[in-house]
């Protein structure tokens, strides 16, 4: 919910557009967090495992390499839109990114199905967290969404500008929201 409050996802619908309606993803070392909101209230939260930390330790598995050098050639060289097909690092970034964006698509779509998750018109998703850093990252993940089974409409999926610090940006605006209302 913090990507969401820093993030303001949107649902256009037939009556314009509702400010934090959406899908909000933290794809961290870790986990990917995930949320749907509806005007800034939480309707779903769940976590999903196997995001950044392992897929660097798949890379570097598979490759041979050594999983500090894998992360500087995921940090640095790493482009999801144009892969350099002859360096075999990146070949494998590529695979196991895919594979990720993938399983999280499917048990997103699961997850909202399964709780009858429905909204009128299109839900934007935000994507914040340091394994959403790599260039392309967001066009490879909407390809994947706009596969899946969603219970609703895609609008767009969006990074956010700062997304490194928007869940500590997004946990400090309600905080400042939650002291203001607590002063009234």
């Amino acid at each position: 919910m913090a990507i969401c409050y820093d993030c303001n996802p949107v649902l256009r619908s037939d009556d314009g557009e509702i400010a934090l309606s959406g899908i909000s993803c933290s794809a961290g070392g870790g986990m990917w967090n995930i949320a749907l909101s509806f005007k800034g209230l939480s309707l779903v939260e769940f976590s999903c495992t196997k995001s950044g930390d392992y897929l660097d330790a798949q890379v570097a598995k598979v490759t041979g390499i050594a999983p500090s050098k894998v992360i500087k050639v995921k940090e640095k060289q790493l482009d999801l839109d144009n892969i350099d097909s002859s360096d075999r690092v990146q070949t494998a970034y590529s695979i196991y990114y895919d594979e990720m964006m993938s399983r999280m698509a499917h048990y997103i779509s699961k997850e909202f199905r399964d709780k009858s998750s429905e909204m009128d018109g299109e839900i934007e998703i935000v994507v914040a967290g340091g394994t959403s850093m790599t260039n392309g990252f967001c066009n490879r993940l909407e390809k994947e969404f706009r596969k899946s089974n969603l219970p609703f409409k895609l609008y767009r999926v969006r990074h956010s500008e700062t997304p490194f610090h928007s869940v500590a940006q997004g946990s400090c605006i309600r905080a400042q929201a939650d002291y203001a209302k607590k002063q009234e």
